[in-house]
C-alpha cells in the first residue's frame, strides 16, 4: 500500500472543463479533520489502481471546520481522504474495491462526499513523511512545475537533493520546458527532496516552502515516477526601486542602461546538513531599465531582498552599488565616473565650419601604451560633438582633416591641447572648441596618382588619405582623386605615412610614403580590388625542411606586357621568424616576376616551382624566372565567390643546391 501513496500528494492541474465534488471530513470521534488531503483517482480498473495508483487528477486540503472541495476535469473518480498508511475511500470504506464511484459533470458541483473516519500520517523520526517507491520502474523522476495561476512554469531548475548527506557526485537535476515539464533520468538510488522555484524562495516537493514539511522520496534503481508535480505559491508582493543616475559634476546622466542583479541568500539543502542551494536554482530576473532625461529611473514589481545596481555604458566600466530593497521598496542614487564632453569645430573666428569632410573627432586614452582606448565622436552638420568618457588622460584629435586646412587651436577652456592632453578628472573639462584655418605656409607636398594595379587605368575612388599622424590634433588627412587618377596633399609634416583610400574596398598595393618638410613627394600608388597570399619556402636540394630565411631574398616584381619590370611595385617576402616559410601579399590578377637574391655563398639556384611548373628561364637565371599571373577570382564580393576566392592561396617553392665548386 505504501509505495504508491507518494503519488497522493501530487496536485495535477488540468486545464481541461471542470467540475467539483466538496464535503467534510471527520475523525472516528466526529470532530473536524484539519490539514487533511483528499485527493480523486479516475476510476479505471480497480485492480490495476489497487496495485499501482499513480494517476491522480487533484488534491486538496480540508479547512479548519474539516471541508475542502476538489476541482477536477468532468469524469468519473474515485474520492478518497486519509493517512499514509490507511487511506479512506467514499464511502467509509478502507477498500478500493468496495469504494463507490462519483460522476463529476463540468461546471457542476456534487456536495456530500463526506468522511467519518480516517487514520493519522505514520511520521518517520525526522518528522518528515518517508515513502519508498515501488520496484519495476526505469529510474526516472519526471512532473510538471507550474505557476500558482496555473501556467506552466518554464526555464526553471528541478534538482534532487539527498536528505542524508550531500556527496562529491552530480546532483539529479534537470530544468523545466516551455510547459513546465521536467525529466531526471538515471537517478541513483537515494533519500532525496526534491526542490524547485527561485534561489530567494524554494519550494519543496509537494509544495511547500518548508523543508520540515517536504515528501522525502526513497528511489531504488528502478524507480519510475512520471506524477511529481508542484504548484509554486505566489511570488511575493513587488515594490518599486527608483532613483537618480548622476555623472561627474552632479549633471543627469540620460540613456544610462540599468539593471538591478539580485544577490542570492543563503539557503541549507536539509534540517541536518548545510549547503548552499546558490548554484542550484535560478534567481529572479528584471528587465534593465534606462535613465530618463533627468536621470531617474524606476524598476516595478522588485521582490524584496538585497541587490547590486549596476549602470552600463558603452565604453566605460560598468558602475555598481549595493542596494537593500524592503517591504516598502527603495530610493538610491548612483553616481558613475564620467563626463559629458561636448564642443564644436569653428573658423578662426568664431564662425561655425561646416566642413562635409570632417566628420569624426576622437579621444584616445594616453596613460597606459600597452592599452590604448579610443573614443569617436561624429561631428554633425553643424560641425557640433558630444560623448561621454571616463576619468583619464586623452590624445583629442580630428580624425580626417581635408587638405589645404590646418588646425590653429583646440580650447579646452582656456587651455590649447592641441599638442597637449585632455585631462578628465574629478570635474568635467570645459567645452572643447576647435579653431580650423585655411593653410598659410604648405610645408611638405605630396602629390601623385593613383591607378589600378591590373589594368594600369585611373583608380575610380572617391578620396586618398593620409595616416596616421601619431602626434598633434589630427590623425588622418584626405584629399580628392580627380578622373584622371591624380591627388595633391599640402601641409604634410615630415614623416613616414601610409597611404589608404576612403570609401571605397581596394587596397593599396605601395602604401608607404616618405615626406620631408617644404619638399614635393611624388609618387604612383596602385590599388588592387584584392591582394592573394603565397607562401615561399626556401629549401636545399637532398635536405628535409625549409631553411632560415635570411639564406635568401624573394621579391615578387611587377612586369609589362614583355615580362620586364616596370617599376610600378615590388613586394618581399617576409616573416618575423628566423626560419621556415615567407609570406607575400601579391594583386590578384596582374602579372608578376619571382626574383631571388642574397643566395648565400657556395649555393646556386636550382628551381622556382609554383605546383610543378618552374619558374625559371634556365637554372642559372637567377634574376629573371619568367612572369606568371595570380588568377583574378570572378564576381568577387559576392559570398559564395568569397568563399572559393579565399582558397586562391600560391604556394613557391625556391630550391638551392651547393654549387660544384663548393667545397
Amino acid at each position: 500500500m505504501r509505495g504508491w501513496i507518494l503519488a497522493l500528494l501530487i496536485l495535477q492541474l488540468n486545464p481541461a472543463p471542470t467540475g467539483s465534488a466538496r464535503g467534510q471530513v471527520l475523525t472516528s470521534s466526529g470532530t473536524p479533520a484539519v490539514g487533511v488531503r483528499v485527493y480523486a483517482i479516475p476510476a479505471g480498473d480497480v485492480n490495476a489502481i489497487a496495485n499501482n495508483p499513480t494517476v491522480f487528477e487533484s488534491l486538496a486540503q480540508t479547512d479548519s471546520t474539516g471541508h475542502y472541495r476538489l476541482d477536477v476535469p468532468a469524469g468519473r473518480y474515485f474520492i478518497a481522504a486519509g493517512s499514509v498508511d490507511s487511506p479512506t475511500y467514499f464511502p467509509d470504506t478502507p477498500s478500493l474495491s468496495a469504494a463507490k464511484p462519483v460522476v463529476i459533470s463540468a461546471g457542476t458541483v456534487v456536495d456530500s462526499i463526506n468522511f467519518t473516519r480516517y487514520t493519522p500520517a505514520t511520521r518517520s523520526p525526522t518528522g518528515i513523511a518517508a515513502f519508498s517507491l515501488p520496484p519495476g520502474s526505469t529510474g526516472v523522476l519526471s512532473g510538471v512545475i507550474r505557476n500558482s495561476d496555473g501556467s506552466p512554469a518554464s526555464s526553471l531548475n528541478v534538482v534532487a537533493v539527498p536528505t542524508v548527506s550531500i556527496s562529491s557526485r552530480s546532483l539529479p537535476k534537470a530544468i523545466t520546458d516551455s510547459n513546465g515539464q521536467f525529466r531526471m533520468d538515471n537517478v541513483p538510488p537515494d533519500s532525496y527532496n526534491l526542490v524547485t522555484g527561485y534561489i530567494d524562495e524554494p519550494v519543496f516537493y509537494p509544495g511547500t516552502s518548508d523543508i520540515a514539511l517536504a515528501a522525502k522520496i526513497v528511489t531504488t534503481p528502478t524507480t519510475n515516477l512520471n506524477t511529481l508535480n508542484v504548484t509554486l505559491p505566489p511570488p511575493p508582493k513587488g515594490v518599486s526601486v527608483k532613483g537618480t543616475v548622476r555623472m561627474l559634476g552632479l549633471s543627469p546622466a540620460s540613456g544610462v542602461a540599468l539593471m538591478l542583479i539580485p544577490r542570492p541568500p543563503i539557503h541549507s539543502l536539509t534540517p541536518t546538513t548545510g549547503g548552499p542551494l546558490n548554484n542550484q536554482l535560478r534567481g529572479r530576473t528584471y528587465p534593465a531599465v534606462l535613465s530618463t532625461a533627468d536621470g531617474s529611473f524606476e524598476f516595478r514589481d522588485i521582490v524584496p531582498g538585497d541587490f547590486d545596481l549596476q549602470a552600463n555604458l558603452v565604453g566605460i566600466s560598468p558602475s555598481r552599488k549595493s542596494v537593500t530593497v524592503s517591504q516598502s521598496g527603495a530610493e538610491v542614487d548612483l553616481d558613475i565616473p564620467v563626463a559629458v564632453i561636448a564642443g564644436r569645430i569653428e573658423w578662426d573666428g568664431g564662425k561655425p565650419a561646416d566642413i562635409d569632410q570632417i566628420s569624426e573627432v576622437a579621444a584616445t586614452t594616453t596613460t597606459n601604451p600597452n592599452m590604448i582606448a579610443t573614443t569617436i565622436f561624429p561631428v554633425s552638420s553643424t560641425g557640433s560633438f558630444t560623448t561621454k568618457l571616463a576619468p583619464d588622460a586623452y590624445r583629442f584629435f580630428v580624425r580626417d582633416l581635408p587638405e589645404g586646412y590646418s588646425i590653429t587651436s583646440v580650447m579646452a577652456g582656456e587651455n590649447n591641447i592641441a599638442n597637449e592632453e585632455l585631462q578628465i578628472q574629478d570635474v568635467v573639462p570645459a567645452d572643447i572648441v576647435v579653431h580650423i584655418s585655411k593653410l598659410i605656409d604648405p610645408k611638405g607636398t605630396v602629390r601623385g596618382k593613383f591607378l589600378d594595379a591590373a589594368s594600369g587605368s585611373p583608380t575610380s575612388a572617391a578620396r586618398a588619405q593620409l595616416c596616421c599622424f601619431s602626434r598633434g590634433p589630427v590623425e588622418r588627412m584626405s584629399t580628392t582623386i580627380d578622373p584622371n587618377g591624380f591627388f595633391e596633399f599640402n601641409g604634410v609634416s615630415a614623416g613616414t605615412y601610409t597611404m589608404e583610400l576612403r570609401g571605397s574596398k581596394l587596397g593599396v598595393v605601395n602604401p608607404t610614403i616618405e615626406v620631408r618638410d617644404s619638399t614635393t613627394t611624388e609618387a604612383t600608388v596602385y590599388s588592387v580590388s584584392q591582394f592573394v597570399s603565397v607562401t615561399v619556402s626556401i629549401m636545399v636540394e637532398g635536405v628535409a625542411g625549409s631553411t632560415s630565411r635570411r639564406q635568401a631574398t624573394v621579391t615578387f616584381l611587377s612586369v609589362n606586357s614583355a615580362g620586364q619590370p616596370d617599376g610600378r611595385y615590388s613586394i618581399s617576402a617576409q616573416n618575423g621568424l628566423a626560419s621556415g616559410p615567407l609570406f607575400a601579399s601579391v594583386p590578384a590578377g596582374t602579372p608578376m616576376k619571382v626574383v631571388v637574391s642574397d643566395i648565400p655563398e657556395g649555393y646556386s639556384l636550382k628551381s622556382v616551382l609554383s605546383g610543378t611548373t618552374n619558374l625559371m628561364v634556365s637554372p642559372f637565371n637567377v634574376f629573371s624566372p619568367p612572369s606568371f599571373s595570380v588568377p583574378q577570382p570572378q564576381g568577387f564580393g559576392n559570398a559564395a565567390v568569397g568563399l572559393k576566392a579565399a582558397t586562391l592561396t600560391g604556394f613557391v617553392d625556391v630550391i638551392l643546391t651547393k654549387s660544384q665548386t663548393a667545397k
